[in-house]
């Protein structure tokens, strides 16, 4: 699976050229934002592969204004969305299975996945931080609900955020200031 392709650079042209054939299944969306789809409709044409969003963000993506590119002068092509995740949903890419956790604020259809010891936040949850609520469809309080959200579920896992660098979820329980508020 491929999360957030948001724009094309040579390293990730490099790692999905050397990918055997038919080894790529999904594209992932953790959100419809530009900077998260930015290159998904290049690798969905070229790999022939479906990309997958949560169900609230499917309008924004192929919208503008809603997936931020006319705001910020950032025009994309806007993917195909071929499946539209909801809540506590669960499937299985190869040998990894994915539990998606409708996580809004940042937008309204805000996803992060789950695996045994991944979580893949998107724009949700930084290493000490949080998304920005300040564009079309974002909540400060959806956005809080969701961190308690994550904060509250069982052990630790990797923290893999849509920018940033990567942390442990009970890294942030205790220092990110976001989530104990």
């Amino acid at each position: 699976m491929l999360i957030d392709p948001g724009a094309e650079n040579s390293r990730l042209a490099e790692a999905l050229r050397r990918l055997p054939q038919g080894k790529l299944k999904a594209i992932l969306l953790t959100h419809a934002h530009f900077d998260h789809i930015g290159y998904a409709a290049a690798v969905q044409q070229q790999y022939h592969v479906p990309v997958w969003c949560g169900r609230q963000d499917v309008p924004l993506a192929g919208n503008p204004f809603g997936n931020g590119s006319a705001l910020f002068g950032m025009p994309v092509e806007a993917p195909q969305i071929d499946r539209a995740l909801t809540d506590g949903e669960t499937f299985r890419l190869g040998e990894t299975e994915v539990q998606v956790l409708h996580t809004p604020g940042h937008t309204p259809g805000g996803v992060c996945y789950v695996t045994s010891d991944e979580i893949f936040t998107g724009d949700t949850l930084f290493c000490c931080g949080e998304g920005r609520t300040d564009l079309p469809g974002g909540s400060s309080r959806e956005l809080r609900m969701s961190l308690r959200r994550l904060g509250a579920l069982d052990g630790d896992w990797e923290v893999y955020p849509g920018h940033g660098e990567f942390t442990t979820l009970e890294a942030e329980r205790i220092n990110n200031y976001w989530m104990n508020k």
